[in-house]
């Protein structure tokens, strides 16, 4: 390496982000990463300017190497951006191929997943007024479509292919009462809700925080038959009946680590042991 002594750990990161910016970010200048990583050391680590200077020039002169050591694993957690237990845990489950393909696949941008709102839109009115494209029967918002009113307006919903699949898997023909037991933050229930509109579904949630943006949707999507409910759906007890009852229960959130890549650096193995209590 450049350094040879310990540094602080805001010095540290300022490197990070520096070489962050000079190799995954290419429209920046290399001059321009250096002051302004240089200015910010002036202000949070006054002393080292000259240090983040020179270790920055230095480093820009190596071309992009991805780890390789005899830790297969280590290699695997480093040069996917995961967590080394997190890398471990699905290599002892899926195998090191599965794992690397997963992980890999994981550091790719996730394309923005549409569902059109039928209460106040139809596919055909969002396909010729707003930049978003039907791919395999999936829309798509392009990278413009975030700057448009559709979402703020209720005309559509941002919501995964395989979220938007789990709704459909239901026999809902006839169903005049569905039960969503873990409902936040609601997409899956504003689907089931417009596939019913002449039924109801009860949302429950337990924290009322995460309930209320359950109803804050429904009221953006303009739909009127869901009651929510703020509740542990272990403590309700009622002889009410429902036709169809969806339970998206807590989970790891592994499986979702492409959307959500902070995640990983947040979690421990000890949240995934709770899961179980």
């Amino acid at each position: 390496g450049y350094i040879n002594k310990s540094v602080p750990k805001h010095v540290e990161i300022l490197l990070v982000m520096g070489n962050c910016q000079y190799y995954k970010m290419d429209s920046i200048q290399d001059y321009a990463i250096v002051n302004e990583m240089v200015n910010l050391a002036k202000r949070v680590a006054p002393g080292y300017q000259g240090l983040i200077n020179a270790v920055l020039k230095k480093t820009f002169t190596e071309t992009f190497r991805l780890s390789q050591t005899e830790d297969k694993v280590l290699d695997l957690s480093i040069n996917t951006s995961t967590p080394k237990w997190i890398t471990s845990l699905l290599v002892s489950q899926y195998g090191f191929s599965t794992s690397e393909k997963l992980l890999n696949h994981n550091q790719t941008e996730a394309p923005l997943y549409l569902r059109v709102n039928s209460v106040k839109a139809t596919e055909f009115d969002i396909l010729n007024d707003y930049p978003v494209l039907k791919i395999d029967n999936d829309l798509i918002g392009q990278q413009s479509f975030l700057k448009s009113e559709a979402l703020s307006s209720g005309l559509v919903v941002v919501q995964d292919k395989t979220s938007q699949k789990i709704c459909t898997l239901f026999d809902l023909i006839g169903s005049e009462r569905i039960l969503d037991a873990c409902s936040a933050p609601g997409t899956k229930t504003s689907q089931l809700a417009t596939m019913v509109p002449s039924g109801e579904v009860v949302a429950v949630e337990l924290h009322e925080h995460r309930a209320k943006l359950v109803s804050d949707l429904m009221k953006r999507l303009s739909i009127e038959n869901v009651t929510t409910v703020v509740s542990d759906i272990c403590d309700i007890n009622s002889d009410e009946q429902f036709d169809a009852i969806l339970c998206d229960v807590p989970c790891s959130g592994l499986g979702v680590l492409r959307r959500k890549p902070d995640l990983k650096y947040r979690m421990s193995s000890i949240d995934l042991d709770a899961l179980q209590v």
